[in-house]
């Protein structure tokens, strides 16, 4: 029984670390004042690929990365709720190109409905899916957009 509770407390702490790193880097790079790109890497297997490393299974099992607009959850195998985390800013599980390319063809910039848009129709809406049962590289990508009219940034979240 003690050895059972010490490995789901274990585990639990392995979920934890994942989320909140996930979380924590988003976060940075919303709070970045220009255009900025990272990958996170789900491959243990290919511990030579740029970007930051996080494990592929928790105890060898697999998991699955939701996420939202400004929030991060992880479930185990079985879709269980293991843990989540808030995100500083917002993400889109979209590019930026994808978006203006059907919401703003003339390239006078998007409004925040057209961005709703978007999370609603680009990429299956949300919450933004990333099974870890393979192999994973999530690209975050910060870039300049105009938007309503002023120039901002939008950061996306994409599978390569």
């Amino acid at each position: 029984m003690v050895v059972d509770t010490t490995n789901e407390a274990a585990e639990q702490k392995n979920y934890d670390a994942v989320v909140e790193g996930v979380a924590s880097t988003l976060s940075e790079i919303n709070s970045s004042p220009g255009n900025v790109s990272m990958a996170l890497v789900f491959d243990d297997s290919r511990p030579d690929i740029a970007g930051i490393h996080y494990p592929q299974t928790i105890s060898g099992d697999s998991y699955q990365l939701l996420i939202f607009n400004d929030t991060i959850v992880i479930t185990d195998s079985s879709g269980k709720m293991r843990s989540m985390a808030y995100i500083h800013g917002e993400v889109h599980g979209w590019l930026i190109g994808e978006c203006a390319s059907t919401q703003d063809p003339d390239g006078f910039g998007l409004t925040y409905e057209q961005i709703s848009e978007c999370d609603d129709t680009l990429n299956q809406g949300t919450p933004w899916k990333f099974d870890m049962e393979n192999a994973k590289i999530i690209d975050i990508i910060r870039g300049e957009q105009r938007i309503d009219g002023e120039v901002g940034y939008l950061t996306s979240v994409k599978q390569r």
